[in-house]
């Protein structure tokens, strides 16, 4: 309860805008608005100014502003001077206004909390390329790691995020690709692979993919082969590559990049940091041994043999009794490739050059399947198999996932990424803050379609609990975490209160559509009907999130 105060800033500003706008929307249609009220219960305390009595109940979850005239067949007096102000007085366009004004402001506010967050200097992620895949469709079409894409489809790409949208919305079409390299401007054409991953809703959709990362590796080598050029050296795991025979170094691809350029009887100067010491390093190439010659990612051997490799695909880590501990691999051991087997059916040996991206297939789908390891040790190339371990875990909201465990760690400290830092514009955080309302609006009426069709479970639902809980742990994890969570709760609360259930923002303007076509209000006995029906549907609805709240937070 010490974090008790992030709840009630998440869900008194939420409730304070929400009503707020009814609020504002009933003044300027000159309705008396007699009490504006945060919060449900007894009374904690409120004054009175003007026309309008302020208050603040006891239980903070909702609010109201009460209307003259606004409950129908309400034994209300109404006095001479006020006549004509009364909510049910007024036209239907206006009364209409009143009852929508709420939601809007819901919505108004995350697009003001969008548009502070979006304003102002930003890092993004780079179009620089650090790694791309060799045979898919970016390889073939001739970028390499270091070049820069600047257009697709002759549209600019500023950042990461615009290239990776405009690919995954394309898979099988052919895109042209302008690009840069060594400040030389090429166009290629490639089309992207399609491919299948879950959405959000745990449904297969079709996304392009080409083979391609913002991320690179730091020039941190490992060596393996302690009879290799660079141990003979004296190179150590952990040394970094500053310079080689003069040209500076600052990432993996490009030690790759300046040793196809040497040749095998010219000797290599290195300049190398280890901790914070610099020091040189002369490497005399040799050729491959048998068995040795593999041109993955993650070695810079091509043309000549020097035994250096990254440090990323070393392993770091073994647990104990995990499955890459039963498999035999230990700490030190590179790994080279891995192939997956399906139903007796082993596919093609997939190339190890980037541990994060090229291991991706032990999270999702493929993790059930049983996989074929080759992993260098020493100066040896050996297989094995496993399979991963699964099991239940619990994050922070206390939501159930099923992860895989391998068991054998490296180290993540050597992928870096591409950032560039630039000022966003007042009109470009404009149509940003805009464009991600719409999203959070489609992605929560999407949910209510999925919970509706029984996609998604009800247990998945949450209450006054779920919240307590998303308003404390996104604080811990940072204001813009915590204002991006705000943000989406107030879309979600805006959009909820439209559905058109009696009782609710929606069910009014339901009541109020009706009396546009028919001219003339519904019966007064259905409309109590309907309210008793729609609070019969909203108290069940508390029923079911308070039921999933103890399960998950209290006995869970």
């Amino acid at each position: 309860l010490q974090n008790a105060h992030w709840f009630i800033i998440l869900i008194g500003a939420l409730i304070f805008f929400h009503e707020l706008g009814h609020f504002l929307v009933a003044k300027a249609c000159d309705v008396k608005v007699l009490r504006f009220a945060l919060g449900f219960g007894p009374k904690i305390f409120g004054y009175e100014k003007g026309e309008t009595e302020y208050q603040l109940r006891a239980l903070p979850l909702g609010g109201y502003v009460k209307m003259l005239g606004e409950i129908p067949g309400e034994d209300e007096e109404i006095a001479p001077e006020d006549e004509g102000r009364s909510f049910d007085a007024k036209p239907i366009w206006q009364r209409a206004a009143i009852a929508f004004a709420g939601p809007a402001f819901n919505l108004i506010l995350a697009f003001i909390v969008y548009f502070i967050m979006f304003s102002g200097t930003h890092q993004f992620g780079a179009t620089k390329l650090g790694i791309v895949s060799k045979g898919q469709p970016a390889w073939q079409a001739g970028l390499r790691p270091g070049d820069t894409i600047h257009a697709v489809n002759g549209e600019q790409t500023e950042h990461w995020e615009q290239l990776r949208q405009v690919i995954a919305s394309n898979p099988d079409k052919d895109l042209q690709i302008d690009y840069e390299r060594n400040g030389e401007k090429y166009t290629g054409t490639l089309r992207p692979n399609a491919h299948s991953q879950e959405n959000v809703f745990k449904e297969l959709e079709t996304k392009g993919r080409i083979g391609i990362s913002l991320q690179y590796l730091k020039p941190v080598v490992a060596v393996i082969d302690e009879t290799s050029p660079a141990a003979l050296a004296g190179i150590q795991n952990g040394d970094q590559i500053v310079s080689i025979n003069n040209n500076v170094i600052s990432a993996w691809h490009e030690i790759r990049q300046q040793f196809t350029k040497l040749s095998k009887q010219s000797p290599i100067t290195l300049t190398l940091k280890r901790e914070e010491q610099e020091m040189q390093k002369e490497i005399v190439p040799s050729d491959f041994p048998e068995g040795l010659k593999n041109d993955i990612f993650s070695s810079a051997d091509s043309v000549f043999y020097t035994g250096l490799v990254n440090l990323d695909t070393i392993i770091d880590k073994v647990e104990e009794d995990s499955p890459a501990a039963k498999s035999g691999l230990v700490k030190n051991d590179r790994l080279l490739s891995i192939a997956i087997e399906r139903e007796g059916e082993v596919s093609p040996a997939t190339p190890i050059g980037v541990w994060a991206i090229d291991l991706s297939a032990f999270q999702g789908s493929d993790a059930r399947s049983r996989f074929h390891l080759t992993y260098q040790r020493g100066a040896k190339i050996k297989e094995t198999q496993l399979q991963l371990e699964a099991r239940e875990e619990t994050d922070d909201f206390k939501n159930k996932r099923t992860v895989y465990r391998f068991g054998a760690h490296n180290n993540n400290t050597v992928l870096d990424t591409y950032l560039l830092e630039r000022q966003v514009s007042v009109g470009e955080a404009f149509y940003e803050a805009n464009l991600q309302v719409l999203e959070d609006t489609n992605m929560i009426i999407k949910g209510i379609a999925k919970i509706v069709q029984g996609v998604i479970p009800l247990d998945t639902m949450g209450g006054p609990i779920m919240l307590f809980v998303i308003a404390e742990k996104s604080a811990k994890r940072g204001w813009d975490f915590f204002f991006r969570m705000f943000a989406m709760i107030s879309v979600n609360l805006g959009i909820l209160n439209l559905f058109p259930l009696p009782v609710l923002d929606g069910g009014q303007l339901m009541f109020l559509g009706y009396e546009a076509i028919r001219r003339r209000p519904p019966p007064m006995r259905f409309r109590e009907l309907a309210n008793v029906f729609g609070l019969g549907m909203l108290l069940l609805l508390m029923v079911l999130v308070f039921h999933n709240d103890i399960i998950r937070y209290v006995l869970g």
